[in-house]
């Protein structure tokens, strides 16, 4: 095998890595996504029942069920955000590397695969506004958090 050949094979092999790691790591944003929205929902639910009773009844473990419920959502929020940016911090380093090797990957095979990276400083194969809103999903924690605060603050 000729040098070249054998550094293709290389840079082959260490993108096929890469890309499984970024795509573990997407997976458990994408997991920890799905595990928020749907704890969310039992619990706005809850919440929502328990405001409906707290109208006609005045006992005190339904007012404690008030309070904590929010400060049991702000914490989950919370831990999925802080999850969530570390994972994606994780996901944009492996995003850019696999950049630098898809670079390396055209210049050797002599092709032109679109690069993707996780930042600006490599040129994305596709327009610049999909680096933010592919991430809008990331921000649900936030605003979920957001709301329980309003909800813990109002009632």
């Amino acid at each position: 095998m000729e040098n070249n050949e054998l550094e293709l094979k290389d840079a082959l092999s260490v993108a096929d890595y890469i890309e499984k790691l970024h795509s573990m790591e997407q997976s458990w944003i994408m997991n920890r996504l799905s595990w928020l929205l749907v704890s969310q929902s039992f619990f706005f639910l809850a919440y929502s029942h328990l405001i409906t009773n707290a109208t006609t009844s005045s006992d005190s473990k339904i007012a404690f069920l008030i309070k904590a419920l929010p400060l049991f959502g702000i914490a989950i929020c919370l831990s999925v955000g802080i999850a969530i940016f570390a994972a994606e911090a994780v996901a944009t380093k492996l995003a850019d590397q696999r950049a630098s090797i898809c670079s390396k990957i055209n210049g050797l095979a002599n092709t032109d695969i679109p690069i993707l990276s996780g930042t600006d400083s490599y040129q994305r194969g596709v327009l610049e506004w999909t680096l933010f809103t592919g991430r809008l999903p990331h921000f649900l924690p936030w605003v979920i958090f957001l709301l329980w605060l309003i909800l813990l603050i109002k009632f």
